[in-house]
């Protein structure tokens, strides 16, 4: 069965090398793995020392591929998508009005979150050929918005869809004309977009396909923000399967500079770990310096011992 992997939380705590290192793991065990990054800042090609540009799907190990989303681009390419569909179905007397609105748009707060969305679905619902979709997210608050999408634009599209078959039934009625909801072009278009909607809803919540993991580094805020995150999830019927504590300092350390450091990480790595005791954690230390590639080749193994 196909598994989708998503390595969230707070900006800075080790999500890329997580997610990285756990692509390698499966990489090396024969599966055929696509890593997608849709961090705005992204540094995953740093990991495997790649040159090539953004928005295109490359080979960066065997078995491996690589994907790092360019919002800005797949904000361009939705936006036409857009423009296409008003061209097949409103009067071209309000077209150039239209123009305007969606160059508009273009700027307006929330359209690369939609574009995101956008890819994030064509790339869950038509990917069959990997054995792992595994996204390197962005920060906590705007994962959880894309992530909680799927249900609240299937709603919408469902009150637009009521709201036009009520339009169009009236019409029958006054011109009476007949079959003009099933003929309409927008109906087809929302109902489909909604059937896309809920499938990809559908598969988010699936928890045996689904893998959902968070990614902290052990300290207060880092705390604070995964829990909000963990609530969120939950109301939203998503499950967080794994909670990854990064950067966590040995416990054999000389306790002078470090005590109070150490004092605070165990204070939250026990806080996590009885406040969330249904969800499984692990921890990761610190590490001498290192490549990007050699740490996340480091706890590769022990990552996938810890996930599965």
């Amino acid at each position: 069965m196909r598994k989708i992997v998503f390595f969230g939380g707070k900006g800075g705590v080790g999500k890329t090398t997580c997610a990285s290192a756990y692509a390698i793991g499966r990489a090396e065990e024969g599966k055929k793995v696509l890593l997608i990054s849709t961090d705005p800042a992204h540094s995953t090609r740093d990991i495997f020392s790649c040159k090539e540009g953004r928005g295109e799907c490359i080979r960066v190990e065997e078995g491996l591929d690589l994907l790092e989303i360019d919002a800005h681009y797949e904000s361009h390419k939705y936006l036409e998508g857009v423009m296409d569909n008003c061209k097949k179905i409103v009067s071209p007397v309000i077209l150039d009005e239209i123009k305007k609105q969606i160059r508009a748009a273009s700027i307006s707060p929330g359209t690369h979150e939609a574009a995101l969305f956008e890819r994030m679905g064509e790339i869950i619902l038509n990917s069959p050929e990997y054995d792992y979709l595994i996204f390197d997210t962005a920060p906590t608050g705007h994962t959880l918005r894309l992530i909680k999408l799927p249900e609240l634009l299937e709603g919408w599209t469902e009150t637009l869809i009521r709201k036009r078959r009520k339009i169009l039934r009236l019409k029958e009625m006054k011109t009476l004309q007949r079959n003009l909801v099933e003929s309409d072009k927008v109906l087809k278009i929302l109902s489909e977009r909604k059937r896309k909607f809920g499938a990809l809803g559908k598969i988010l919540r699936d928890r045996e396909v689904c893998i959902f993991n968070f990614v902290l580094n052990p300290e207060i805020m880092a705390l604070k923000e995964t829990q909000r995150a963990l609530t969120e999830l939950e109301e939203a019927g998503i499950k967080t399967e794994n909670l990854i504590v990064n950067k966590c300092l040995p416990s054999e350390l000389d306790k002078t500079f470090w005590e109070k450091k150490l004092m605070e990480q165990e204070k939250v790595i026990s806080t996590l770990e009885t406040e969330n005791s249904h969800i499984r954690s692990s921890k990761f230390y610190i590490r001498p310096s290192l490549s990007p590639r050699e740490c996340a080749q480091n706890i590769s193994q022990e990552l996938k011992v810890s996930i599965d």
